[in-house]
């Protein structure tokens, strides 16, 4: 779990057609999937509060080859679920500084 964007990562302005899901401690979210870049491409950024508001960073990189469709991405959010008593999530970029 990571409390902002890693280096080399922008936020994501939408989900595109993710739908998010809880699944257990994780959040599952079907997100593009590249053919070439072997690393993920992805990391979320969850806030506080019930629903747990997130937000999705993408690798500025990860986009280099042609798309090879869609998987199904999971992220670790069990603690921030925890934390917030949430048992479910809501997308919210965070304001602009």
């Amino acid at each position: 779990m990571v409390d902002r964007c890693p280096e080399g990562f922008r936020i994501a302005s939408s989900l595109h057609e993710a739908e998010p899901k809880i699944e257990g401690d994780k959040l599952l979210l079907k997100l593009h999937y590249g053919g070439c870049p072997l690393w993920t491409g992805f990391a979320v950024v969850p806030g506080q509060g019930s629903p747990l508001p997130f937000y999705l960073c993408e690798d500025i990189e990860h986009d280099r080859c042609e798309l090879a469709g869609h998987k199904t991405w999971e992220f670790a959010i069990g603690e921030a679920l925890k934390q917030s008593g949430a048992t479910a999530v809501t997308y919210a970029t965070p304001p602009a500084h």
